[in-house]
């Protein structure tokens, strides 16, 4: 984990990824982030790739990958891993120090999770992947390894236990596939033409309330040669790097 510091805020909001977060707030080393993207007020213990114009409001974030131009709402778990109930114990006390658990130092020093487990992984870590332009609700929960399509919508409380399709809407618990957004058609196109790969101010005057429209007017924007966007990428080992430099 890396301890995040106004200078670091600063460094990383003039690169165009903003943070509601207070200086000395952690994230995980491995993360990766292609502006404009905001990170407000999200848990990221772990590593994380947030693709441009994306956000999420809060919650909880391990070891996932989010596309572009993808909203999600507050108090959101993805990649949640469970506790390793093929052990005696389920107890993170065998495999955690007892200070990140309780936030207390522990009442006996000479006792550590390496005399428990021995260094043994708890479990494999599974990567989640949210494709572009999803919409997730607030309050859902996504279970590690799941892949989430390009376009879909994931309902407010649902628990996604699966693989969404593209341009599916689901919900419930565990959630299942409502609808699609769009008729099979336009979902082909959307997914042929790959619009999010552009800025949106590079699609000025396409008519995004009309889905078959808007298709017409992306399909004009790239036979007239319009390049895709492609923003250089900031990173916490980076930011690190830097900070190291200029002490």
């Amino acid at each position: 984990m890396h301890t995040v510091t106004q200078r670091e805020i600063e460094a990383l909001r003039a690169r165009g990824v903003t943070t509601h977060h207070p200086p000395g707030f952690s994230i995980g080393e491995d993360c990766l982030f292609e502006p404009p993207c905001s990170l407000k007020w999200m848990q990221i213990p772990h590593s994380l790739k947030l693709g441009a114009f994306s956000y999420a409001v809060s919650g909880f974030y391990f070891a996932c990958e989010i596309g572009r131009y993808v909203s999600i709402g507050e108090e959101v778990q993805v990649g949640r891993h469970g506790h390793p109930t093929h052990w005696a114990s389920t107890s993170p006390v065998f495999y955690q120090p007892h200070a990140m658990v309780f936030d207390a130092a522990a009442p006996v020093v000479d006792v550590s999770p390496a005399d428990f487990a021995s260094g043994e992984p708890i479990h494999d870590i599974e990567t989640t992947t949210i494709g572009n332009d999803v919409w997730i609700g607030h309050g859902a929960f996504i279970l590690p390894g799941v892949t989430i399509g390009d376009g879909a919508v994931i309902g407010a409380r649902s628990v996604v236990t699966r693989d969404v399709p593209p341009y599916a809407v689901v919900a419930g618990s565990p959630a299942v596939v409502r609808r699609l957004r769009f008729p099979e058609p336009v979902i082909e196109r959307m997914l042929r033409l790959r619009w999010w790969r552009f800025a949106y101010w590079d699609l000025k005057g396409s008519p995004v309330a009309d889905p078959t429209a808007f298709c017409d007017a992306v399909e004009r924007a790239i036979d007239s040669g319009l390049a895709p966007y492609a923003p250089e990428c900031v990173s916490i080992a980076g930011l690190r790097e830097q900070a190291l430099r200029a002490a």
